[in-house]
């Protein structure tokens, strides 16, 4: 499976980003990430972009997770679930997170 994140920053204090996590763990740490490149996004906002390698094996378990960090302090807008049914990657949920939860 190939699984892109990355973040691009309005100011040092302001972000947007997009992760994934692998069994409740982020992709960067999971046992069962292959590979990860990560590129610096060039243009006027600091940013970067990666992609991370998994085998895709029935009962994994991956969440989409889109935050934001204002003014230093990090929140979850959106976490879509999917997992791997029969062969195939399927969506389980998508769910928005209120203010209070953080990543």
């Amino acid at each position: 499976m190939v699984c892109p994140g990355g973040l691009v920053a309005k100011s040092r204090a302001n972000h947007r980003c997009r992760f994934v996590s692998v069994d409740q763990t982020w992709i960067w740490d999971s046992s069962l990430l292959i590979r990860e490149d990560k590129r610096s996004t060039p243009g006027i906002r600091d940013g970067f972009r990666t992609v991370g390698v998994l085998p895709a094996h029935e009962g994994v378990a991956l969440d989409v997770v889109t935050g934001k960090a204002r003014t230093g302090s990090h929140s979850v807008d959106l976490v879509v679930s999917l997992g791997i049914r029969g062969g195939q990657l399927q969506e389980v949920s998508q769910r928005r997170v209120a203010a209070s939860g953080t990543h």
